[in-house]
């Protein structure tokens, strides 16, 4: 190669160098480093999840009783009969959330999610036919799928939702219209399948 030759690239390049420098006498731009994330995400390399909604609603009044948990958890409570959870183990519950309001009136109201590993037949089956063996009469309802039982002041639903089985409660005098709304509230959140 002659001289001249190098002498010419040797320049282009310096020109070229110079020129880079002339525009930009920082350096290039730096991009945010890869773990940083708008709105300080704690886990910036998992994708955000959006958790999924409460499948039960909140009845009126005041809360006096609200517990997630393994039906071994709600034995004892006083809440659920200790044959409620034998029969809940049995029948595949794995997961129970329940949660209980009393009002001025002494009208309570409860709403309880029975989550089953796959079926929940079985489970709902023997619930219902706890209450049918306590002398629970079936009451007529324009909700298909839900298996409404009354004794006196006291009422209990209910139904099939997905692989979960969905209790509505009431007790106390006037309770059935409470309960008619907790119902129509419930069931517009989780339908009874068949409905």
């Amino acid at each position: 190669m002659k001289p001249a030759s190098v002498i010419a690239v040797l320049v282009l390049l310096g020109a070229v160098t110079l020129g880079a420098w002339v525009v930009s006498p920082d350096g290039p731009p730096t991009a945010a480093p890869a773990t940083e994330t708008p709105g300080g995400d704690p886990t910036p390399r998992l994708p955000y999840v959006e958790p999924p909604p409460d499948p039960l609603v909140v009845p009126p009044d005041a809360l006096v009783f609200e517990r997630t948990g393994a039906p071994g958890k709600f034995a004892g409570s006083g809440v659920l009969t200790d044959e409620e959870v034998e029969l809940a183990e049995e029948n595949g519950v794995v997961r129970i959330t329940g949660r209980i309001t009393r009002g001025d009136a002494g009208v309570t109201l409860g709403v309880w999610r029975l989550a089953t590993d796959s079926d929940p037949r079985p489970a709902l089956a023997a619930l219902d036919g706890l209450y049918e063996r306590g002398g629970h009469e079936l009451e007529p309802t324009d909700h298909p799928g839900l298996l409404l039982r009354r004794r006196g002041n006291a009422f209990h639903g209910h139904y099939a939702h997905g692989t979960d089985v969905f209790r509505v409660e009431a007790y106390g005098s006037g309770a059935a219209p409470a309960l008619a709304e907790l119902v129509d509230r419930q069931l517009a959140l989780t339908p009874a399948e068949g409905s």
